[in-house]
């Protein structure tokens, strides 16, 4: 995973010309970042000459546990069906 953030007065939102054009490039740039991911296997920051912000960090993400997942995932779906089952009732 690769995050970026931007500061809210770097975004042109004063013209919607200015916003699709600063947007398509951000879709570029995350389209070349994803290129130099296949080839090199890895995210680097380019950061335009400039020291970054913050080093970046990289690490895997994955489960601790093989049921992490459902620890995640079997909650929301019990409250979506337990929520589909009141609503059924309170609707006859």
């Amino acid at each position: 995973m690769h995050w970026r953030r931007f500061r809210i007065s770097d975004i042109p939102t004063h013209d919607e010309d200015s916003f699709e054009k600063w947007l398509l490039a951000r879709w570029r740039e995350k389209d070349e970042l994803l290129q130099h991911y296949q080839v090199q296997g890895r995210f680097t920051v380019d950061t335009d000459g400039k020291e970054p912000l913050v080093e970046p960090i990289e690490t895997e993400v994955r489960p601790a546990v093989w049921f992490e997942w459902g620890q995640i995932f079997v909650p929301c779906a019990l409250t979506t069906l337990l929520v589909n089952a009141v609503l059924g009732i309170t609707s006859l």
